[in-house]
């Protein structure tokens, strides 16, 4: 099978916080972003700071954002940050 067809593969091309993106040119910094992702996920959501089963996805859509997205896209303020401001929404499912 094809490496594209394995969903894990595929999966993993759309983690944000790895270090096996090309994003930093300097390896000093790769992991300064799943850092803060962290830190502020752990605030947000403390069960799942980067999302569902650790998926670190950065997507979201016009409908709804799903919930392996990092919650500091899509999280709502809480009591311990109330000036939290997300960037999309997420609508419960019921």
């Amino acid at each position: 099978m094809p490496a594209w067809r394995n969903s894990t593969t595929l999966l993993g091309a759309f983690r944000q916080t790895r270090a096996s993106i090309r994003t930093f040119p300097h390896r000093s910094i790769e992991h300064r972003p799943e850092a803060v992702a962290h830190r502020y996920g752990s605030i947000l959501c403390p069960p799942h700071p980067l999302g569902y089963k650790d998926t670190q996805l950065a997507l979201g859509f016009s409908h709804n954002t799903p919930d392996n997205t990092l919650p500091v896209f899509w999280e709502q303020p809480n009591a311990k940050i109330r000036t939290w401001k997300p960037v999309l929404h997420r609508y419960p499912k019921y």
